[in-house]
Protein backbone atom coordinates (compact mmCIF):
# COMPACT_ATOMS: atom_id res chain seq x y z
CA UNK A 1 0.00 0.00 0.00
CA UNK A 2 2.70 2.47 0.97
CA UNK A 3 5.92 3.21 -0.82
CA UNK A 4 8.91 1.04 0.06
CA UNK A 5 11.15 4.12 -0.29
CA UNK A 6 9.57 5.90 2.66
CA UNK A 7 12.34 8.36 3.49
CA UNK A 8 10.73 11.76 3.90
CA UNK A 9 7.32 10.53 2.74
CA UNK A 10 4.60 12.49 4.52
CA UNK A 11 1.18 11.16 5.54
CA UNK A 12 -1.83 13.28 6.42
CA UNK A 13 -3.89 11.11 8.76
CA UNK A 14 -7.46 11.63 9.95
CA UNK A 15 -8.70 9.24 12.59
CA UNK A 16 -11.26 9.25 15.36
CA UNK A 17 -9.58 9.01 18.74
CA UNK A 18 -10.59 5.58 20.01
CA UNK A 19 -8.74 4.07 22.98
CA UNK A 20 -5.53 5.68 21.72
CA UNK A 21 -5.50 3.67 18.48
CA UNK A 22 -5.06 6.84 16.45
CA UNK A 23 -1.81 7.64 18.23
CA UNK A 24 -0.64 4.01 18.10
CA UNK A 25 -1.15 3.84 14.35
CA UNK A 26 0.57 7.20 13.80
CA UNK A 27 3.49 6.13 16.03
CA UNK A 28 3.83 2.83 14.13
CA UNK A 29 3.98 4.72 10.83
CA UNK A 30 6.59 7.07 12.29
CA UNK A 31 8.65 4.08 13.43
CA UNK A 32 8.57 2.91 9.82
CA UNK A 33 10.10 6.22 8.76
CA UNK A 34 7.09 8.23 7.63
CA UNK A 35 6.37 11.81 8.67
CA UNK A 36 2.81 11.77 10.03
CA UNK A 37 0.48 14.66 10.76
CA UNK A 38 -2.47 13.32 12.76
CA UNK A 39 -5.82 15.05 13.14
CA UNK A 40 -9.05 13.91 14.72
CA UNK A 41 -11.87 13.86 12.20
CA UNK A 42 -14.09 15.71 14.68
CA UNK A 43 -13.61 19.17 16.21
CA UNK A 44 -14.15 17.88 19.74
CA UNK A 45 -14.43 14.70 21.77
CA UNK A 46 -16.80 15.81 24.52
CA UNK A 47 -20.42 14.91 25.08
CA UNK A 48 -21.73 18.16 23.55
CA UNK A 49 -19.69 17.68 20.36
CA UNK A 50 -20.78 14.06 19.96
CA UNK A 51 -24.43 14.90 20.60
CA UNK A 52 -24.44 17.76 18.09
CA UNK A 53 -22.93 15.54 15.41
CA UNK A 54 -25.35 12.67 16.06
CA UNK A 55 -28.45 14.84 16.12
CA UNK A 56 -27.28 16.99 13.19
CA UNK A 57 -27.73 20.28 15.00
CA UNK A 58 -27.27 23.04 12.42
CA UNK A 59 -25.83 25.40 15.01
CA UNK A 60 -22.80 23.13 15.17
CA UNK A 61 -21.90 23.81 11.54
CA UNK A 62 -19.80 26.96 12.28
CA UNK A 63 -17.73 24.99 14.79
CA UNK A 64 -17.06 22.29 12.22
CA UNK A 65 -16.12 24.87 9.57
CA UNK A 66 -13.78 26.65 11.97
CA UNK A 67 -12.07 23.33 12.78
CA UNK A 68 -11.72 22.45 9.09
CA UNK A 69 -10.20 25.86 8.34
CA UNK A 70 -7.69 25.44 11.18
CA UNK A 71 -6.65 22.03 9.84
CA UNK A 72 -6.26 23.41 6.32
CA UNK A 73 -4.16 26.27 7.64
CA UNK A 74 -1.86 23.87 9.51
CA UNK A 75 -1.40 21.41 6.65
CA UNK A 76 -1.12 23.91 3.81
CA UNK A 77 2.59 24.39 4.50
CA UNK A 78 3.33 20.73 3.58
CA UNK A 79 3.01 18.49 0.56
CA UNK A 80 1.61 15.07 1.35
CA UNK A 81 2.37 11.80 -0.36
CA UNK A 82 -0.54 9.97 1.23
CA UNK A 83 -3.82 10.78 2.93
CA UNK A 84 -5.03 8.14 5.36
CA UNK A 85 -8.59 8.29 6.71
CA UNK A 86 -9.58 5.73 9.33
CA UNK A 87 -13.23 5.40 10.34
CA UNK A 88 -14.07 8.65 8.62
Amino acid sequence: MFDLNKNQKRILMFCTGFFGYDKRIADALREEGYLVDLFDERPGKGFIHKSCIRFNISLYRPIILKYIRSVIEKVSVHRYDYILVIKG
